[in-house]
């Protein structure tokens, strides 16, 4: 018998249910993340829209506000079921979006290595009692788009034959586009190939995140929330950019010539900061993370240019 409670999460059980879940005669869902575009906990409607779990970054801590058996009503259409049925549904305390990220919240593309581990090990576990199966929906290019035509999102068939993870930004009918470029298929890739190994201590600084590094670092002590001042952590991602094929000083000063490196090695605009992101992509290069896989099964969505696409 499956468990219908996640072990690492406290149990809240404020959430609000609406029927059994799984129906429509499938054995096993699709996995759903979303992001609640907030600093802390929302209240979620009084629990009306509560997820099945939510996950904070900042503490690296779970929440469980519903059972696994039952349906909630996070998604649009919610008094329908339609979508919310076929799903076991995460919020992450976190933004999609850069720009309406506050100081003190997290964007998703800060998100370090340690935070995808805690992502793929639910997903790992649901596997395991389950719950969901190894579908997947990489996320596409520059991230989601919002509106329910959004060329990203699945049909009602293949959402209905779908059983894996996804996110809400691929949900039909709905028009949310979380969580952003959250990096699904790194979620995947961690969570069926064994490299959930115990998670990374804090960096040199100390307790505060390396991530993200501004390009005034290793020049002077600037202050601001999310910001590091360590010299020592810029050394350590001089010495992440040289392992994975650059040839830079490791003089602790974060400049323009150091992050020209990153942006060549990961392909990702460096303007003003090193982002989580960035760091994951440079340690992948170096032959850490998951390192070359198969491509899991994935699926093709309405809008695209070539058939053979997914996104």
């Amino acid at each position: 018998m499956r468990s219908t409670r996640y072990p690492p999460a406290v149990w809240n059980g404020k959430g609000t249910t609406y029927g059994p879940n799984p129906t429509h005669g499938k054995s096993n869902v699709a996995l759903v993340l979303h992001t609640t575009e907030t600093v802390g906990m929302p209240g979620f409607n009084h629990g009306d829209t509560a997820p099945h779990l939510t996950y904070d970054p900042r503490t690296r801590s779970w929440e469980q506000w519903a059972t696994l058996d039952r349906y909630v009503g996070t998604m649009k259409g919610h008094s329908s079921g339609h979508w919310n049925c076929q799903a076991i549904q995460v919020e992450i305390l976190a933004y999609s979006d850069a720009n309406a990220a506050p100081g003190n919240g997290w964007w998703v593309g800060d998100l370090l290595d340690h935070h995808y581990q805690d992502l793929a090990h639910l997903y790992q576990w649901l596997m395991a009692q389950g719950w969901v199966g190894l579908d997947l929906t990489p996320t596409p290019d520059g991230g989601w788009r919002y509106g329910t035509s959004s060329p990203h999102r699945m049909t009602a068939a293949q959402y209905d034959a779908f059983s894996g993870l996804t996110a809400h930004g691929a949900v039909p009918g709905n028009t949310h586009c979380d969580t952003g470029v959250l990096d699904l298929e790194y979620v995947w890739l961690l969570a069926t190939d064994g490299h959930t190994g115990p998670p990374p201590g804090p960096g040199p600084g100390g307790d505060e995140p390396m991530w993200p590094m501004y390009l005034t670092d290793g020049y002077d002590n600037p202050t601001g929330q999310g910001r590091t001042a360590w010299k020592s952590n810029v050394v350590v991602l001089q010495g992440m950019v040289n392992d994975a094929g650059g040839d830079i000083p490791e003089d602790g000063k974060l400049g323009p010539g150091t992050c020209a490196a990153v942006q060549d090695i990961t392909g990702e605009p460096c303007t003003d900061r090193v982002t989580g992101k960035q760091a994951n992509l440079l340690r992948r290069a170096a032959g850490g993370g998951s390192g070359p896989h198969d491509h899991p099964h994935s699926h093709s969505f309405q809008g695209t240019t070539d058939p053979s696409e997914t996104v």
